[in-house]
């Protein structure tokens, strides 16, 4: 579905599946489509690792937003701050890359929900 929540679900399939150019495209269009990311809908998911995936992502895009050169000041749902830790650690990164980021500062953002990420993550937009 071409609605925010919809794309954020095929956001978070395309980070599970480790898709990297499904999961930019769909980066992308967020941004086109300057949707307002403070109202996207709590989508009070079952899935623990889905659920904190798509905090994160949220989070993530208002931070990015927010820097140069955009520079819009974006905030994230409040929901995506009463989402907790998934238990098992979990990266967006596909193994087979994971060694090429030893040492790389992670994502404060998805590391408080035991995922990993590099810190520049997402900043591609």
């Amino acid at each position: 579905m071409l609605t925010p929540e919809g794309v954020l679900d095929r956001m978070c399939d395309a980070a599970i599946r480790k898709d990297t150019m499904a999961f930019m495209d769909d980066v992308l269009l967020f941004w086109r489509k300057q949707w307002d990311l403070s109202q996207v809908a709590d989508p009070h998911e079952k899935d623990a690792l889905k659920y904190a995936l798509k905090a994160c992502f949220l989070e993530r895009m208002a931070e990015v937003w927010g820097e140069p050169p955009k520079s819009t000041p974006i905030s994230a749902p409040g929901w995506c701050r009463n989402i907790p830790p998934v238990q098992k650690a979990f990266s967006v990164i596909p193994d087979e890359y994971l060694e090429f980021y030893e040492g790389d500062l992670a994502s404060p953002i998805f590391g408080k929900r035991n995922i990993f990420a590099p810190r520049d993550f997402m900043f591609f937009v």
